[in-house]
């Protein structure tokens, strides 16, 4: 046996010598290499509990024999009850019999057979809640399942969005919140994956987000009609409201609707209303006012002639006036917020002029994160690009003065996140309302600046190319051509930078350049480093880089 005291030793003996100290608080192996019965005097077998007795297997083959170890003597018959019932009195000494006998060999039962069940047969029922089939919608639809019996394990709900992807539901509600148009269907799944039961189709259509912005503008002084313009980029644009939603006007197809009502009335926040298809509404975010008519002084007394209207009133002929911008943008009062905005607002109207950081070295944002851009007026002069303020418009002695002051460039700075250690580039993005807006409003050039480098373009229009012209042929409005400008640059390195422009119409992209054999291409446009502003618009050229500015100058 091995020691119990040293269990790297091998202790051999006979088996009553061995076991001659054994008490319950003796732990031990011991191999039994005889054949024959054994017996210890004195012992029980509470002596040998934590005792283990295998047979060796260098004697006794593996696995087929087993030790026994019990008080009674196997030879014996046990003891039998005396005639007059009661025991036969019990031997005075204690022996402790131990002994290997070969294992019964009892072939194990055969199994019952059992049938094993058959597929459970189910349907599935669907109650679905703001669900409009086939229709847009602003509201996320909401469906119950049911048909798993209560008894039955191991089967789950499923959704099958788009035709392809499965969902594994925990419980038996799913309430669909994706945008666009998508089909879905609901079905039972057993333990292994496969579909017990699958639902009919549904058709969803959901836009959950309102028109993109809702301008207002006067068509014309002293006339009481103001243009309504709005876009929405998924379910479609539908109508406008200027009663705060209790009557609403179908939209023009270029998403405008031109309203008149009377001079001097104003229309409270939230009584100007724009509604896409699927029911979501934006309202004008401030008080809007029709402008009340300009009264003009009246010069009595005789000797007049030719400007008398016979009342006392200098009559004014409007016949010399050139012609009244009647386009559906309208004008912006050029008011510019002061702090920094992700979404360019000028006179209180949001416009669809956005800047998304696209990637930023050693920068990486929790969260949603939207990068700032700050706004300027300016001039841009024979000299380069000038501040300008409110206060130099009223400098002029005379209306005529005064228009010469007025601004005539929006320049926009994207605020370089301070935490961005290397490379960086970020992402303009607008639309044809955008710059047609600033032309009607007198801006003639825009400038993006993002680090140490600049991309400008005049609003009048920068896009051209046999592309272009089919789209427009083809009746693409304006609003419908969305650009993106991606300008990268690094806070290392002041030089490195490069712009890179796409016009997006219809979702389809068109990369655009100043290569004009390609089918759409942008022109009189121009990117550089910020001494691009140095120098007239249009000036700008790379030799200018090296030194040679001034004398091009």
């Amino acid at each position: 046996m091995f020691n119990p005291d040293d269990p790297t030793q091998i202790i051999a003996g006979k088996l009553e010598d061995l076991l001659k100290d054994f008490d319950a608080n003796t732990e031990a192996v011991v191999y039994i290499r005889s054949q024959e019965l054994m017996r210890v005097k004195d012992k029980t077998l509470n002596d040998v509990v934590k005792t283990t007795f295998l047979p060796d297997e260098t004697v006794f083959e593996k696995d087929k024999f087993i030790v026994r170890v019990s008080e009674d003597d196997p030879t014996q018959q046990p003891a039998l009850l005396s005639e007059e019932g009661g025991e036969e009195t019990p031997v005075s000494e204690v022996w402790l019999y131990i002994w290997v006998e070969e294992k019964t060999q009892t072939p194990d039962p055969e199994p019952e057979p059992t049938e094993k069940p058959g597929p459970i047969e189910m349907d599935i029922f669907v109650a679905a809640e703001n669900y409009a089939p086939g229709t847009w919608s602003c509201q996320a639809p909401q469906f119950t399942l049911s048909g798993i019996p209560e008894d039955a394990k191991g089967y789950s709900y499923a959704v099958i969005a788009y035709d392809e992807r499965f969902i594994i539901l925990s419980g038996n509600t799913y309430t669909s919140r994706d945008e666009g148009e998508y089909t879905l269907r609901f079905a039972i799944l057993d333990s292994i994956g496969d579909v017990c039961a699958m639902s009919t189709r549904y058709d969803l259509k959901i836009d959950l987000t309102p028109p993109a912005y809702l301008t207002a503008s006067i068509v014309a002084e002293g006339q009481p009609q103001f243009i309504l313009s709005s876009e929405d980029a998924l379910s479609g644009l539908d109508a406008f409201s200027v009663d705060g939603g209790t009557t609403w006007t179908p939209a023009a197809e270029d998403g405008t609707y031109t309203h008149t009502g009377k001079l001097g009335e104003i229309y409270a926040q939230g009584m100007l209303m724009a509604r896409d298809v699927a029911g979501n509404i934006i309202e004008y975010p401030t008080d809007f006012e029709i402008p009340a008519p300009i009264e003009y002084p009246s010069f009595g007394g005789g000797g007049g002639g030719g400007g008398d209207g016979g009342d006392g009133e200098t009559s004014i002929d409007h016949t010399g006036d050139e012609d009244v911008d009647t386009t559906p943008y309208g004008e912006l009062n050029l008011v510019l917020p002061e702090e920094p905005m992700n979404r360019l607002t000028i006179g209180d109207a949001p416009l669809a002029l956005t800047l998304a950081l696209d990637s930023a070295e050693g920068f990486e944002p929790e969260g949603p994160y939207e990068p700032m851009f700050t706004a300027e007026l300016a001039r841009w002069t024979d000299t380069g690009l000038k501040p300008w303020t409110q206060d130099e418009a009223e400098e002029g002695e005379d209306a005529a003065h005064a228009d010469l002051n007025a601004p005539d460039t929006l320049l926009l700075t994207a605020q370089i996140d301070p935490e961005i250690a290397g490379e960086y580039a970020y992402v303009w993005q607008f639309n044809g309302v955008v710059y047609r807006l600033l032309f009607n409003s007198g801006i003639e050039y825009v400038a993006l600046r993002v680090g140490d480098h600049v991309t400008a373009f005049p609003t009048a229009g920068f896009t051209a190319g046999t592309a272009f012209t089919d789209l427009k042929a083809a009746g693409i409005s304006t609003r419908k051509f969305n650009y993106t400008v991606l300008m990268s640059g690094s806070t290392l390195d002041p030089l490195a930078g490069e712009m890179v422009m796409e016009a997006i119409v219809d979702e389809e992209v068109y990369p655009l350049s100043d290569d004009q054999t390609q089918p759409m291409y942008y022109y009189d446009l121009h990117y550089g480093p910020t001494a691009l502003l140095d120098v007239p618009f249009g000036a700008w050229t790379p030799e200018m880089e090296h030194g040679e500015m001034e004398e091009t100058a």
